[in-house]
């Protein structure tokens, strides 16, 4: 079984994304007699010529609209790698652990539909990324973040994350990543635990 697990862990979008246009879709659909341009086609933009790979119309359109899992994977990927790219930058970490990443990206993911689908679940994990909210949240909110080890059957605390709420308008949410063992069976089964000083 899942042993607890939630997949995905986030979602991406995957739909009416804009996409390069591939020229040999436009030969191919006349070679195949099925008509030229498609619904998915942007005719608006032909900016590029394609025959001498240079600025200029070819009647063909540079992009159009795309959707699944061919979208919503590298949108995900590239918004990882700036995560990645904002602890380098920003906070000097020059080996950014997965985790970290991961924790980040889904402490400010958006909530689906609760209508339609469960939270956390398998439709949506923990939620749709939004790159702006994991890195960049409007004031109140701010993000804060710490990195720790622990030995089996240990207890780890925080010792320099700021634990002050000083707003009722943003409501705490904390996010525990790990890294765990490979293999069917959940080898590390952390809890995380906040406690109301009053």
């Amino acid at each position: 079984g899942g042993q607890g697990r939630i997949k995905p862990d986030l979602l991406s979008t995957g739909t009416a994304v804009l996409a390069a246009f591939s020229r040999g879709e436009w030969d191919y659909n006349e070679a195949e007699g099925l008509g030229n341009p498609q619904p998915s086609y942007i005719m608006e933009v032909d900016e590029y010529r394609y025959q001498v790979l240079g600025p200029g119309q070819d009647d063909r359109p540079d992009y159009q609209y795309m959707q699944g899992t061919s979208m919503a994977c590298p949108a995900a990927a590239g918004m990882y790698l700036l995560v990645r790219e904002y602890f380098n930058e920003v906070h000097g970490i020059s080996a950014v652990n997965s985790q970290l990443a991961k924790a980040t990206l889904i402490n400010g993911a958006d909530r689906m539909n609760p209508l339609l689908f469960k939270f956390p679940g398998y439709d949506q994990g923990w939620g749709r990324i939004n790159l702006k909210n994991s890195l960049f949240p409007d004031a109140p909110r701010t993000n804060q973040f710490e990195e720790g080890t622990m030995t089996t059957t240990s207890v780890w605390n925080p010792s320099v994350i700021n634990l002050n709420v000083v707003s009722a308008d943003v409501p705490l949410q904390a996010t525990l990543t790990w890294v765990d063992t490979s293999g069917v069976n959940l080898a590390r089964n952390l809890d995380l635990q906040l406690v109301s000083p009053s």
